[in-house]
């Protein structure tokens, strides 16, 4: 009986660090004129998590795309540095929101998303790439 409590309060406690290390994360959702103050004039982690064909079409230069629906979605991320600020955006701001929660999951210290997505960018005329 004592061995079960034991297990038990193990797991509740992990459980209980393993959200506290989750709650540690800075999130911003911001929009998409902030955010290209910030991806124009500073050297960012920048991921594009739409599909290869929304990535092609045009993207924000300087941009990584990590498809959302790849199998190798999560392994990409955890090659890249969890202690430097992530910036991430998709199409209306549906999938990157998703992503928030697996970021922080994962251990990223800072997380900016572009709210709306290129959908805000494209509305606010902002420029694309499709290099």
């Amino acid at each position: 009986m004592k061995t079960k409590a034991l297990i038990l309060s193990i797991g509740l406690l992990l459980a209980i660090l393993k959200l506290s290390a989750q709650s540690d994360a800075i999130v911003k959702h911001v929009s998409a004129v902030e955010f290209n103050k910030i991806v124009s004039t500073t050297s960012t982690q920048l991921i594009d998590i739409r599909t290869p064909e929304e990535y092609n079409a045009g993207h924000i230069k300087g941009a990584i795309m990590i498809d959302y629906y790849a199998g190798s979605f999560r392994d990409n991320f955890n090659k890249l540095d969890k202690e430097k600020a992530i910036y991430i955006y998709c199409r209306s701001g549906n999938r990157s929101g998703r992503s928030v929660a697996i970021l922080k999951e994962l251990g990223f210290k800072e997380i900016v998303n572009l709210q709306r997505g290129m959908v805000d960018w494209n509305a606010n005329k902002l420029p694309l790439s499709t290099q």
